[in-house]
């Protein structure tokens, strides 16, 4: 994951010494051999064997976290039952019993101060619950997106027992953790009544703050990451249609570029407000030609999807985006921590879901300075907290306190 991958880089600068702990022959959707680059030469990497689900089955299962749709037929109701109520607590279960094995035998010739846990897969936090229950070590329990609430949660068909379970779970974690991390406020709001040594540790950018030098001559609206049926905002394709029928020149000047995995349905909507002409998409791009795409943007589309938790979603990219130091236009829930976020660094604006005439009001503003200027200004203040050194920095003083 690039927030621990980053994070241990940074952490020999704090003379924080890092064991790393991970699948030797794990099944992952996307490899990204660049991200290679960013494992610090100090650390000591440890692998053990994962059975996964993948592995008895010779077709890829592409089913994934965060891209789990609602719809599907018989086969695909059957494995989201399947998942739901048999894996527990997700695909990733078979691997809890013998890494508390292969690590307790680790750790019975290695002193270690802290293990940190970190998920999805909330796999992990079991494996480091056990170790800390067997060995009385110190445990960070770091939740990149909450457990019961994360946003395919709903979807999925749980038995009320097994539903429980994922509860009880989730709440033994909090409460046996001594030192919790999550990723937003609305978290930390409601992980603070289970742990009231829980922080808030966002996620943040690598590298130098971008210039704008090659800012597109088109108003491109770029997209970085993966656009499932909850992210997808059908207002927004509408919203655009009706200003191209309404400006002369919009249709010309639009230009729709959106990198990552993408619904069916999102291509469908886009394909009936009559986008088509004005979209293009491309499937994973390795992390180190990402930033060249979003520095050359006018504008930084950043799409939350449209779930009962969504306050408190705040996606990793919005700090890449923030090293672009492009404007920002977010589709999410008035007054949740995106939206305060974005006021605080002053890095762009959010539009309330399905609010189409608010958005129809930010687009225009948007096409009238560029039309005005030809590169869109960004004001945005703030941003260097969100280095990734920086956050490191913050673990270890945690780390450090409660020592």
């Amino acid at each position: 994951m690039q927030r621990w991958l980053k994070m241990s880089k940074y952490f020999p600068e704090y003379s924080v010494d890092t064991i790393v702990y991970t699948p030797e022959n794990p099944s992952y959707p996307i490899l990204d051999k660049s991200l290679e680059s960013d494992i610090a030469p100090q650390i000591q990497v440890l692998k053990h064997k994962i059975l996964e689900p993948q592995t008895f089955s010779k077709k890829t299962n592409k089913t994934q976290a965060g891209f789990i749709e609602p719809k599907g037929g018989i086969v695909a109701s059957l494995i989201k039952f399947t998942r739901a109520n048999l894996m527990f607590p997700d695909a990733r279960f078979l691997w809890i019993r013998p890494s508390i094995k292969f690590l307790s035998k680790y750790l019975e010739n290695n002193s270690v101060d802290w293990i940190i846990s970190t998920g999805p897969p909330h796999s992990t936090h079991l494996i480091a619950r056990a170790l800390k229950r067997r060995f009385g070590i110190k445990w960070m329990a770091d939740f990149r997106d909450p457990w019961t609430d994360i946003d395919y949660f709903h979807h999925l068909p749980f038995l009320k027992m097994v539903k429980n379970r994922h509860i009880s779970a989730e709440q033994s974690v909090l409460k046996e953790a001594d030192l919790v991390t999550v990723v937003s406020r609305e978290m930390w709001r409601k992980y603070r009544d289970y742990n009231p040594n829980t922080h808030i540790i966002y996620n943040g950018y690598d590298g130098d703050l971008s210039q704008a030098n090659t800012v597109s001559n088109k108003f491109s609206l770029v997209h970085v990451g993966s656009v499932n049926s909850d992210r997808n905002p059908s207002f927004f394709w509408q919203t655009l249609s009706s200003l191209g029928e309404e400006i002369d020149g919009f249709m010309e000047d639009l230009e729709l570029f959106f990198v990552g995995e993408i619904s069916q349905q999102v291509l469908d909507d886009v394909r009936a407000a009559g986008l088509e002409d004005q979209f293009s998409h491309k499937g994973y791009i390795p992390h180190n030609q990402i930033s060249s795409i979003q520095s050359q943007a006018q504008v930084l589309v950043l799409l939350l999807n449209d779930v009962p938790a969504s306050k408190g979603i705040v996606t990793g990219k919005v700090f890449e985006y923030f090293q672009a130091q492009r404007p920002i236009l977010a589709i999410g829930p008035k007054g949740g921590d995106l939206d305060q976020l974005l006021e605080e660094t002053q890095a762009g604006s959010l539009v309330d879901f399905d609010d189409s005439k608010a958005l129809d009001k930010k687009i225009r503003e948007l096409y009238l300075e560029f039309k005005a200027n030809s590169v869109i200004a960004s004001n945005s203040k703030n941003v260097a907290k969100f280095h990734r050194r920086n956050l490191a920095g913050e673990v270890v003083n945690l780390l450090k306190q409660r020592n």
